[in-house]
């Protein structure tokens, strides 16, 4: 593994080219790291590579670690098409076994177990896994190009991370740009001080070997998208927007609550109903008047 500045070895016949970001994102040892940014910018690649390296500096033999995706479909048409991509290339030798359920990465090196999950009784699946790392890749939900993966499937996969041998266990999550409320861009407040949390965004352009003109393509294609072109082409975090703004004048910042509103138990709540006529767009607001004010 190499940075995509230095110049490989003329002998080199299967060198991986990775971008400075990426590449630091590899060899952080940080317990949680993070790498986001645009489409294209070798985020899943840097995943792979992110494992091998942590399984490198361990003794164990061989290092387990969990893959998961929102979807099974999601993980075969990504995660596993990289990591044949990457066999095929010559970056790493791979053994698919089940369908890819399992994976055998560099002879004994690394053995991965590949799973969708996106509901709570998914997480099931680490019951008496012992693991020395976690990868979660497309974490955060892009519009209705993929669900996401839920905080809880992370909360859970540390109670999993005690493989004997390893001296350091590893969660990374490799994902486009979320939204910037998603969990993913607040893991220092998720996990606290216990534990070290390193975050990586890819600058738009690093990748130097990607397609002539790719960028400027898909920002022609997502023209009517800005939510779009600021998450996949730009790599920015920021809303995504699915469908039609039921009202334009919606504003995150002026109708959003800034923190948790309470409840009371003893105080009547008010239902207002607004039936949508003419735009068919019906909504109801939930609303307790306190007696005391």
């Amino acid at each position: 593994l190499m940075d995509v500045d230095e110049t490989p070895p003329a002998a080199a016949e299967a060198v991986v080219h990775l971008t400075e970001t990426v590449w630091k994102f590899v060899t952080s040892l940080s317990d949680v790291v993070l790498l986001y940014g645009p489409r294209g910018e070798g985020k899943s690649v840097g995943g792979v590579a992110g494992m091998l390296y942590h399984a490198e500096r361990q003794t164990a033999r061989p290092v387990r670690w969990a893959v998961v995706r929102d979807t099974w479909v999601n993980v075969e048409r990504t995660v596993l098409e990289t990591i044949k991509d990457g066999h095929r290339e010559g970056w790493w030798d791979a053994e698919f076994i089940k369908g890819g359920e399992k994976v055998l990465i560099n002879g004994d090196l690394l053995r991965l177990d590949c799973f969708g999950m996106d509901t709570m009784p998914d997480t099931h699946k680490f019951q008496g896994m012992e693991l020395a790392g976690l990868w979660i890749d497309e974490a955060a939900a892009v519009s209705d190009l993929s669900t996401g993966v839920p905080l809880f499937v992370l909360q859970i996969a540390v109670t999993s991370m005690r493989q004997r041998g390893v001296d350091q266990w590893r969660l990374q999550l490799t994902e486009n740009a979320p939204d910037d409320d998603h969990y993913s861009m607040h893991l220092r407040e998720v996990f606290g001080d216990a534990i070290r949390v390193e975050t990586f965004q890819i600058p738009p352009g690093e990748n130097k070997y990607l397609p002539v003109g790719y960028r400027e393509k898909m920002r022609a294609a997502l023209k009517d998208r800005p939510d779009l072109i600021a998450r996949l082409v730009e790599g920015r975090p920021g809303m995504s927007v699915i469908g039609e703004a039921v009202v334009p004048t919606f504003s995150r910042d002026l109708h959003v609550a800034k923190e948790p509103l309470p409840v009371f138990s003893a105080f009547e709540i008010i239902r207002l109903w607004d039936a949508g006529s003419g735009d068919l767009h019906p909504a109801v607001v939930f609303i307790q008047a306190d007696p005391r004010l």
